[in-house]
């Protein structure tokens, strides 16, 4: 998601993905010290939903 994009949404809104699309796994990593900036947050809050969501489903 692009600056401009994530700009004009004041929401995340989780979509469950559609049954023939195969289930993926990221694994995130940052340096401890590092700047999260306001976009980075968002999205970690993002994949936050998405975990929770999928742990929720027994995924």
């Amino acid at each position: 998601m692009t600056e401009r994009i994530a700009s004009k949404r004041d929401a995340v809104t989780l979509l469950d993905p559609p049954r023939w699309l195969r289930p993926m796994q990221a694994t995130l990593l940052w340096k401890r010290e590092g700047e999260i900036t306001p976009l980075m947050e968002r999205w970690l809050q993002a994949t936050r939903t998405v975990a929770a969501h999928r742990r929720a489903l027994g995924s």
